[in-house]
């Protein structure tokens, strides 16, 4: 179903600035860990210093149990709620149901990225380097090899390069005794 984003086409010279600009991590790795409300979910995110909003953030969001099963995205909260680029790195193929668009890319197959256009619509595409079947394997094969290409294509700039760090046990508390209450 195609949604109109009422903010980003009222502000779409501010969106396409946002989305533009160089943005820089606060810190690295972006570190995940298991989500409270989805026990099969691993997710974290950081603030992103930007020259044109100061609520800007990257989040990155996996499955436990697949290293292809993520997606990235970049939210500029002052603007809205919603991601202003995301990338999914499996999943569906994404149907573009806008009539101005080529039939050919009407239908986008993962990888890809999403956007918005300036009647505020979200609309999935691929980028070039997706075109080779061997970059997308390499993708799909885990969060810190598509992190590059989101990198790239959401102009987030970091030296050393941005990474994730996955933190999946949760340990308990020192004062806790497993064998408390038990009877031997």
């Amino acid at each position: 179903m195609l949604v109109q984003n009422a903010a980003i086409k009222a502000n779409f010279p501010l969106y396409l600035e946002l989305v533009a600009a160089l943005k820089t991590p606060e810190d690295n790795p972006v570190v995940l860990s298991i989500k409270p409300n989805h026990r099969l979910r691993l997710a974290g995110s950081i603030a992103l210093l930007s020259p044109v909003d100061t609520n800007v953030h990257l989040l990155a969001e996996k499955a436990v149990n697949s290293a292809s099963h993520y997606g990235l995205k970049i939210q500029a909260r002052n603007l809205c709620p919603h991601p202003i680029i995301r990338f999914e790195a499996d999943g569906p193929r994404h149907h573009n149901p806008m009539d101005k668009l080529p039939l050919v890319e009407r239908f986008v197959d993962t990888p890809h990225f999403h956007r918005f256009n300036e009647d505020g619509y979200e609309f999935a595409y691929r980028i070039d380097a997706f075109k080779n079947p061997q970059v997308v394997v390499e993708v799909q094969q885990g969060i810190n090899n598509g992190l590059r290409y989101f990198c790239e294509e959401g102009k987030v700039a970091s030296t050393p390069p941005l990474g994730i760090a996955e933190t999946q046990l949760e340990f308990p508390p020192k004062e806790y005794d497993p064998l408390e209450g038990v009877r031997f």
